[in-house]
């Protein structure tokens, strides 16, 4: 498991994310998270690179990358990856997607991977 660092003024908490082995070469993406706004819509990216830092969707596409928060604020979000992230992406982020939009896209969480 690895703990994700919210992004100072942020109510979120208690981000976690574990990537698991599975047979066939696959790997189980879980990411669960406190305090998030009830009802809104996340995304989960992967981060690229070191120098010159890029974002990609840490599953085939940025629609299966996103999801819910319960009524509560708690989010679960679960992918099987064909390739280990730990060594597609250099870290992972967590955004809230306002009106469930891209466009303005606030950062909530991240932490570095590998």
């Amino acid at each position: 498991m690895i703990a994700l660092t919210p992004i100072a003024g942020t109510s979120v908490h208690d981000v976690w994310i574990t990537i698991a082995p599975l047979q066939g070469g696959e790997f189980g993406v879980v990411l669960s998270a406190q305090g998030l706004q009830p009802g809104g819509t996340y995304l989960v990216e992967g981060i690229t690179g070191v120098g010159q830092v890029g974002t990609a969707p840490i599953a085939l596409t940025w629609a299966a990358s996103e999801f819910s928060a319960d009524g509560q604020g708690n989010g679960l979000y679960s992918y099987i990856s064909t390739t280990n992230p730990q060594t597609s992406f250099t870290g992972i982020s967590l955004l809230y997607l306002p009106n469930g939009q891209i466009t303005n896209a606030v950062l909530v969480a991240t932490a570095p991977l590998g």
